[in-house]
């Protein structure tokens, strides 16, 4: 009686129906699979992201780490700039100095030794690197040197 009503109804036979029930269960089963799958692919790239974007704040966090130490860095290329050439103008005073006091005693009539007078020279080669390199001028230091090298000529080239 079913069938008949069935058949009558939908003008569709029993058979076709079964066949339809069970289509019906195997594309409903197939799409619970392939929800099943773009749910787990879904979390997957959900995690990703949420790992990507942990990975972005930690990279970022190191980023303005390395900002930092990049500052301090600077403050310290600087600072030993500035040693540098602080000490460089202190070895270039004491050179100066070395070389007037020679220049003085040679005008109050002392004669240094050989020796003395090729460490004067060296202390000149010294001094003028650290003027030429640091751009300080100092012609009074120039003139003492030319006293010097004419009083070296005089005491040991003349003889």
């Amino acid at each position: 009686m079913e069938k008949i009503a069935i058949e009558a109804f939908s003008n569709v036979s029993l058979g076709s129906v079964i066949l339809y029930t069970i289509a019906i269960l195997f594309i409903g089963g197939a799409m619970f699979k392939f929800l099943e799958k773009y749910r787990k692919f879904k979390n997957t790239i959900d995690e990703k992201n949420n790992i990507i974007a942990l990975h972005s704040e930690q990279i970022n966090s190191l980023g303005s780490k390395v900002d930092l130490i990049a500052e301090k860095m600077d403050y310290c290329v600087n600072a030993i700039d500035a040693l540098t050439t602080a000490s460089e103008q202190r070895e270039a005073r004491r050179l100066r100095k070395g070389i007037l006091q020679f220049a003085d005693s040679l005008r109050h009539g002392n004669k240094p030794s050989l020796d003395m007078y090729r460490e004067m020279f060296e202390s000149n080669k010294e001094y003028l690197a650290i003027i030429n390199k640091t751009g300080l001028k100092n012609g009074f230091t120039e003139r003492e040197m030319e006293w010097i090298e004419k009083n070296y000529q005089e005491d040991y080239c003349s003889q």
